[in-house]
Order: structure tokens, then C-alpha cells, then sequence
């Protein structure tokens, strides 16, 4: 066959297996219905039809992406025109990476389940070290709207981790009353301005107050620079630790750790806004979002638990 040919004098031999995958695909498309057809040249209204075709087969997007890439190198490479390129193959494959896009299904987690959170980690064997840095991170992340990014360490956004010197407290004699972030880094964020944020003190919860738990944290934590959530050597909370730790504490909160994730804080902050009344432009601002894409946050239907 004319197709296997063309990819067996171009491709390794593990490239030339995924192309002669996608070509297979296609060729039991042709099969089913139009029997009499040969693969190449690929017409437009074909290669349209097979991605309807792969589409009611569940196939996943990037693969659909990947076998029309395919099918259309071996149809350049056979001297016949390139097909992606075409705008109505472009408008098939963005209309179908949004009809297969999932459904965002993390929960927020709500003040309730915070307080769950924060309840598990004397019940979980951690050291008072952990303990404390633990209850902080939970408390900060929900309280400040933070993303998972900004207080454990990922290879992408190192740049983004909220550094030590980034938190300052406001202070009644020796005791704190606020805590004040001047965060400079941070996802989207366009570098004009530094972003401040200040957290008041829960005088009516001390337990689960996050000015406290990040004052407790520090005075065990010193004065060295580095990121604000370290270990006691100084490094940087990985994220994979955290998202464990976390899911220990959903667990023992009873919580679906399939819906619950390390998002859920910044998730339940912006829905517990709204529940409070706080308006929509001042909840963009709190969560750093430079677009309406706030909105999706906003999950006040669940928070009837």
C-alpha cells in the first residue's frame, strides 16, 4: 500500500507505528462506510466524517489531534494538499476538544471542612512541627485564596512560591492582628504592581484564626529567607508531599478525595465570598483573576452540606 510505503522510508520504526495506527483507524473508517474508497488522496468531507466518526468511538481529543496530524503528514508526504491547515478541519477539531473537555468536578471546601482539616492533624500521627505547618498551609491557602503552586514547590512556577519575606505582621504590642502578603509573583500576573493582601485576625476562633496558626508557624520556622512554607532545613514543601498530607486529612474528614483536591481551598474561598455577600469585582481582585474566569469558583449550590 502506497500510505505504508511513504511512512516506512521517512519514520523510525517507533514513529512509524503510531502513524500506522492512525492510518489503520482511518482505514476501518473507510471500511464501514465508503467500502470502496482508497486511503489516499483524503478528501476534506472524509477527513470530517472520521473525526464525527472517532468523536462517537469516545476517543480521547489529543488522540483525534494526533491521528489527523498523522493522516495528513503521510497525505503531504504522498504530494497531495495539506488538509489541517483548512479552516472547517480547524473549527471540527476545536469543536470537538469542547464537547469532550470534562466537567470541572472539584468541591469547594467549605469553612466546615476546613475546620475538619485542621481538626485531623492531631489524629494522624505527624510531628508538632508538621502539625503546625500543616494547620497553617491549610488555613493561609483557604483565607488568601492561594493556589497550590504559591506554597509547595513545582518544577513550572518555582518563580511563584510565596517567600518569607513576602509576609509581614501587623502587630498590638507583641501580638499580631493581622497579616499583610506582598505577593510579586504569581500565575497571569503581568509584573506592573505587586499585590497586596491583608488577613485579619479571627478573634472568635483562635483555632482555626490564620493570622495565628502563620504566627505560631514562623516562630518555629526562624527568620531565614527562603520560601514561606519550608521544612526545617529550609527547602520547600514539594507538592506531591502536600497533596498526600492533604489527602490523609480529607480522608479522615471524610471527605471523596476523587473531588477534593489541593484547588478546592482557592475554590471554597471564592464560593464562601460569595455566600457572604462580598461583591463579584472585590472577589476577582482577592483571587488575583484578571478575567471573569472567577466565576467558575463560585459554587454556592454545594455549599449546603
Amino acid at each position: 500500500m502506497i500510505a505504508t510505503e511513504i511512512l516506512e522510508g521517512s519514520l523510525t520504526k517507533n514513529s512509524f507505528q503510531n502513524y500506522n495506527r492512525s492510518i489503520n483507524y482511518y482505514k476501518d473508517f473507510l471500511a464501514l462506510y465508503f467500502p470502496a474508497s482508497s486511503v489516499l488522496p483524503i478528501s476534506l468531507e472524509y477527513l470530517v466524517l472520521f473525526i464525527a466518526y472517532c468523536m462517537h468511538r469516545e476517543l480521547s481529543f489529543n488522540t483525534v489531534s494526533s491521528y489527523v496530524s498523522m493522516l495528513n503528514y503521510v497525505q503531504k508526504m504522498a504530494g497531495f494538499p495539506d488538509l489541517s491547515k483548512s479552516f472547517v478541519i480547524k473549527k471540527c477539531l476545536e469543536g470537538f476538544r469542547k464537547k469532550k473537555a470534562r466537567a470541572d468536578t472539584r468541591l469547594p471546601i467549605t469553612p466546615a471542612i476546613l475546620k475538619r482539616l485542621v481538626e485531623s492533624l492531631t489524629h494522624l500521627g505527624f510531628s508538632k512541627f508538621l502539625q503546625i505547618l500543616l494547620k497553617a498551609m491549610y488555613l493561609m491557602a483557604f483565607h488568601a485564596f492561594l493556589r497550590v503552586g504559591e506554597i509547595t514547590s513545582t518544577s513550572s512556577s518555582p518563580k511563584n512560591i510565596i517567600s518569607f519575606t513576602s509576609v509581614n505582621f501587623l502587630l498590638t504590642g507583641e501580638h499580631p492582628f493581622a497579616v499583610l502578603l506582598d505577593m510579586s509573583h504569581f500565575k497571569h500576573h503581568t509584573g506592573k504592581s505587586c499585590h497586596k493582601f491583608q488577613i485579619n485576625c479571627n478573634v472568635k476562633n483562635v483555632d482555626l484564626c490564620p493570622v495565628h496558626a502563620v504566627w505560631e508557624y514562623c516562630k518555629m520556622r526562624g527568620i531565614q529567607n527562603g520560601p514561606l512554607f519550608c521544612f526545617m532545613d529550609g527547602k520547600p514543601i514539594p507538592r506531591q508531599y502536600f497533596t498526600r498530607q492533604l489527602q490523609l486529612s480529607l480522608q479522615w474528614a471524610g471527605c471523596d478525595t476523587a473531588v477534593y483536591k489541593g484547588h478546592s481551598f482557592r475554590i471554597g474561598a471564592a464560593s464562601s465570598a460569595a455566600m457572604m455577600g462580598i461583591s463579584s469585582d472585590n472577589i476577582q481582585l482577592m483571587g488575583r483573576w484578571h478575567s471573569d474566569a472567577y466565576k467558575k469558583y463560585i459554587r454556592i449550590p454545594v455549599l449546603n452540606i
